[in-house]
């Protein structure tokens, strides 16, 4: 299969799991049919990290955002000001700056710099990468 088609196929099952979801499908319904479920944040975490990886090595960098995008969603109900979300929003912001889109990025970068400094303090290594994504979306 090729790379495009198999990432379209993740994208189609990921639409379709969001769609069943919003029509009241229970848990254990999405994890029988899915393998995955909207309503357990680990497991979302752990299929955008790995389709959001697979996205950008593969240079699909759309829908490489739109997958972030729904990471830091999940994040965001779970734990906001936890590394997790920090990390997200890095990725996020990176993947924007490589394509060009630093306004979109730049929310993100902005984010992952307050939360960084915020777990690691400013004389971190973390608190610094963080500060030096923002610097590049915003140039």
């Amino acid at each position: 299969v090729p790379v495009k088609k198999m990432a379209l196929i993740y994208r189609k099952a990921l639409g379709e799991l969001e769609k069943a979801r919003g029509a009241g499908m229970p848990k254990e319904e999405q994890l029988r049919l899915f393998g995955v479920s909207l309503d357990s944040p680990a497991e979302m975490h752990v299929l955008l990290s790995q389709l959001g990886r697979f996205l950008a090595r593969t240079a699909q960098n759309l829908a490489c955002i739109a997958v972030l995008e729904k990471l830091v969603e999940v994040h965001e109900e779970v734990a906001p000001r936890g590394s997790a979300m920090a990390g997200a929003c890095q990725r996020l912001a990176l993947q924007c700056w490589r394509i060009g889109f630093f306004e979109q990025g730049l929310p993100h970068a902005v984010k992952s710099l307050e939360l960084q400094e915020h777990l690691c303090g400013r004389e971190s290594i973390q608190f610094a990468d963080a500060s030096q994504l923002l610097a590049l979306v915003q140039l």
